[in-house]
Protein backbone atom coordinates (compact mmCIF):
# COMPACT_ATOMS: atom_id res chain seq x y z
CA UNK A 1 0.00 0.00 0.00
CA UNK A 2 2.79 2.57 0.64
CA UNK A 3 4.74 1.65 -2.61
CA UNK A 4 1.48 2.23 -4.19
CA UNK A 5 0.91 5.80 -2.60
CA UNK A 6 4.36 6.42 -3.35
CA UNK A 7 4.35 5.21 -6.88
CA UNK A 8 0.81 7.28 -7.30
CA UNK A 9 2.38 10.70 -5.90
CA UNK A 10 5.67 9.88 -7.97
CA UNK A 11 3.73 9.67 -10.82
CA UNK A 12 1.52 13.07 -10.27
CA UNK A 13 4.87 14.82 -9.45
CA UNK A 14 6.09 13.93 -12.58
CA UNK A 15 3.08 14.18 -14.94
CA UNK A 16 2.83 17.76 -13.57
CA UNK A 17 6.78 18.64 -14.17
CA UNK A 18 6.17 16.87 -17.97
CA UNK A 19 2.98 19.37 -18.52
CA UNK A 20 4.94 22.09 -16.87
CA UNK A 21 7.95 21.33 -19.40
CA UNK A 22 5.75 20.97 -22.25
CA UNK A 23 3.95 23.94 -22.00
CA UNK A 24 7.27 25.54 -21.34
CA UNK A 25 8.74 24.03 -24.37
CA UNK A 26 5.37 25.01 -26.36
CA UNK A 27 5.60 28.91 -25.42
CA UNK A 28 9.11 29.31 -25.96
CA UNK A 29 8.68 27.74 -30.14
CA UNK A 30 6.18 30.28 -30.19
CA UNK A 31 7.72 32.89 -28.89
CA UNK A 32 10.74 32.38 -31.39
CA UNK A 33 7.92 31.93 -34.82
CA UNK A 34 6.50 35.22 -33.64
CA UNK A 35 9.96 36.69 -33.20
CA UNK A 36 11.30 34.85 -36.64
CA UNK A 37 7.72 35.96 -38.53
CA UNK A 38 8.53 39.82 -37.33
CA UNK A 39 11.87 39.53 -38.31
CA UNK A 40 11.19 38.32 -41.75
CA UNK A 41 8.14 40.69 -42.35
CA UNK A 42 10.31 43.52 -41.37
CA UNK A 43 13.46 42.47 -43.61
CA UNK A 44 10.41 41.94 -46.81
CA UNK A 45 9.22 45.47 -45.99
CA UNK A 46 12.76 46.56 -45.87
CA UNK A 47 13.94 44.79 -49.53
CA UNK A 48 10.65 46.19 -51.48
CA UNK A 49 11.04 49.58 -49.86
CA UNK A 50 14.84 49.62 -51.40
CA UNK A 51 13.23 48.22 -54.86
CA UNK A 52 10.67 51.32 -54.78
CA UNK A 53 13.56 53.55 -53.72
CA UNK A 54 16.00 51.90 -56.35
CA UNK A 55 12.92 52.23 -59.34
CA UNK A 56 12.51 55.67 -58.10
CA UNK A 57 16.45 56.41 -58.41
CA UNK A 58 16.49 55.05 -61.92
CA UNK A 59 13.79 57.21 -63.64
CA UNK A 60 14.72 59.99 -62.15
CA UNK A 61 18.27 59.47 -63.61
CA UNK A 62 16.88 58.73 -67.10
CA UNK A 63 14.72 61.78 -66.72
CA UNK A 64 17.78 64.12 -65.56
CA UNK A 65 19.61 62.90 -68.10
CA UNK A 66 17.48 63.89 -71.45
CA UNK A 67 17.03 67.57 -69.17
CA UNK A 68 13.64 66.80 -67.88
CA UNK A 69 10.08 66.11 -70.06
CA UNK A 70 7.34 68.75 -70.82
CA UNK A 71 3.51 68.80 -70.06
CA UNK A 72 0.82 70.75 -71.43
CA UNK A 73 0.07 73.56 -68.83
CA UNK A 74 -3.58 73.29 -68.92
CA UNK A 75 -2.45 69.36 -67.21
CA UNK A 76 0.04 70.07 -64.98
CA UNK A 77 0.90 73.29 -63.15
CA UNK A 78 4.74 74.96 -63.56
CA UNK A 79 7.33 74.10 -60.88
CA UNK A 80 7.35 77.39 -58.56
CA UNK A 81 10.81 75.91 -57.06
CA UNK A 82 12.33 75.20 -60.84
CA UNK A 83 13.60 78.23 -62.39
CA UNK A 84 15.65 77.73 -65.78
CA UNK A 85 15.64 79.49 -69.45
CA UNK A 86 12.71 77.84 -71.22
CA UNK A 87 11.12 76.04 -68.20
CA UNK A 88 7.24 76.96 -69.93
CA UNK A 89 7.33 77.54 -73.96
CA UNK A 90 4.58 77.60 -76.19
CA UNK A 91 4.79 75.52 -79.08
CA UNK A 92 4.53 76.84 -82.95
CA UNK A 93 1.16 75.29 -82.75
CA UNK A 94 0.53 77.45 -79.54
CA UNK A 95 0.64 74.85 -76.91
CA UNK A 96 1.24 76.05 -73.21
CA UNK A 97 4.21 73.70 -71.94
CA UNK A 98 6.17 73.54 -68.79
CA UNK A 99 9.28 71.88 -68.03
CA UNK A 100 9.15 68.90 -65.70
CA UNK A 101 12.10 67.99 -63.58
CA UNK A 102 12.46 64.29 -62.05
CA UNK A 103 11.88 66.23 -58.14
CA UNK A 104 8.33 67.66 -59.52
CA UNK A 105 7.72 64.51 -61.30
CA UNK A 106 7.75 62.35 -58.27
CA UNK A 107 6.19 65.05 -56.03
CA UNK A 108 2.84 65.22 -58.46
CA UNK A 109 3.53 61.02 -58.51
CA UNK A 110 3.80 60.20 -54.78
CA UNK A 111 0.69 63.26 -54.53
CA UNK A 112 -1.59 61.03 -56.91
CA UNK A 113 -0.70 57.61 -55.06
CA UNK A 114 -1.62 59.42 -51.58
CA UNK A 115 -4.71 60.74 -52.98
CA UNK A 116 -6.01 57.03 -54.53
CA UNK A 117 -3.99 54.82 -52.25
CA UNK A 118 -5.46 53.68 -48.94
CA UNK A 119 -1.96 52.68 -47.57
CA UNK A 120 -0.08 55.45 -46.57
CA UNK A 121 3.13 55.74 -49.04
CA UNK A 122 5.40 58.60 -48.29
CA UNK A 123 8.19 59.40 -50.69
CA UNK A 124 10.14 62.86 -50.65
CA UNK A 125 13.69 64.41 -51.44
CA UNK A 126 14.59 66.37 -47.65
CA UNK A 127 17.58 68.06 -46.76
CA UNK A 128 18.55 70.03 -43.58
CA UNK A 129 17.98 73.20 -46.01
CA UNK A 130 15.46 72.47 -48.30
CA UNK A 131 14.47 75.21 -51.20
CA UNK A 132 10.94 73.95 -50.67
CA UNK A 133 8.94 74.27 -47.14
CA UNK A 134 7.34 71.05 -47.96
CA UNK A 135 10.53 68.71 -48.04
CA UNK A 136 11.72 69.90 -44.25
CA UNK A 137 12.65 66.95 -42.68
CA UNK A 138 10.46 65.45 -39.70
CA UNK A 139 12.37 64.50 -36.36
CA UNK A 140 12.96 61.16 -37.84
CA UNK A 141 14.52 62.61 -41.17
CA UNK A 142 16.34 65.11 -39.14
CA UNK A 143 18.13 62.33 -36.85
CA UNK A 144 19.14 60.44 -39.91
CA UNK A 145 20.68 63.50 -41.76
CA UNK A 146 23.08 64.26 -39.37
CA UNK A 147 23.88 60.99 -39.69
CA UNK A 148 24.28 60.78 -43.65
CA UNK A 149 27.26 63.53 -42.99
CA UNK A 150 29.08 61.24 -40.77
CA UNK A 151 29.07 58.40 -43.10
CA UNK A 152 26.23 56.41 -42.44
CA UNK A 153 24.34 54.58 -45.95
CA UNK A 154 21.00 53.72 -44.79
CA UNK A 155 18.27 54.27 -42.29
CA UNK A 156 15.53 51.40 -41.83
CA UNK A 157 13.54 51.75 -38.75
CA UNK A 158 10.09 50.95 -37.94
CA UNK A 159 8.17 54.06 -36.33
CA UNK A 160 4.37 55.25 -36.39
CA UNK A 161 2.93 56.31 -39.16
CA UNK A 162 -1.20 57.60 -38.42
CA UNK A 163 -1.40 55.22 -35.42
CA UNK A 164 -0.04 52.51 -37.33
CA UNK A 165 3.02 50.53 -37.69
CA UNK A 166 5.08 51.85 -40.93
CA UNK A 167 8.43 50.93 -41.85
CA UNK A 168 10.79 54.14 -43.24
CA UNK A 169 13.47 53.82 -45.11
CA UNK A 170 16.22 56.79 -46.06
CA UNK A 171 18.90 56.73 -47.82
CA UNK A 172 21.85 59.60 -48.94
CA UNK A 173 20.48 61.30 -52.67
CA UNK A 174 23.77 62.75 -53.68
CA UNK A 175 23.42 65.70 -56.87
CA UNK A 176 25.21 64.30 -59.99
CA UNK A 177 26.25 66.45 -62.87
CA UNK A 178 22.85 66.00 -64.56
CA UNK A 179 21.00 67.16 -61.86
CA UNK A 180 22.78 70.76 -61.61
CA UNK A 181 20.64 71.92 -64.51
CA UNK A 182 18.20 72.49 -62.23
CA UNK A 183 19.84 72.42 -58.87
CA UNK A 184 22.76 74.56 -60.11
CA UNK A 185 21.89 77.18 -57.55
Amino acid sequence: MKVRRLFSAFTRSYGIFLLIAWSAVVAGSLLVSFYTYRRNALEDAAREARTHLQLNLEYREMIAHIGGVYASSDKVSPNPYLSVPKRDITTTGGDKLTLLNPAYITRLTFERIREESTHPIVNKITSLNPLNPANRPDDWERKFLWSFEKGREEAVEVTSLRGEPYLRLMRPFITDQSCLKCHGA
